[in-house]
């Protein structure tokens, strides 16, 4: 199966209109997910590398 591609065209922050104002720099904070859930999220590289090579349903 092949896979679509598209292309990207990088836009500064001040150019992309949202309906609700941001932050310039956030990150999730995960100390309460690990305390309470005993999860930990995986630093996003190996999460977007576990998301490409895992199976999933589609």
């Amino acid at each position: 199966q092949q896979i679509a591609t598209a292309t990207l065209q990088a836009v500064k922050s001040d150019q992309y209109v949202t309906a609700a104002a941001r932050p310039k720099y956030s990150v999730l904070e995960t100390n309460k997910l690990l305390r309470e859930c005993k999860m930990r999220i995986p630093h996003w590289k190996i999460g977007l590398h576990q998301a490409l090579t895992e199976e999933t349903i589609r």
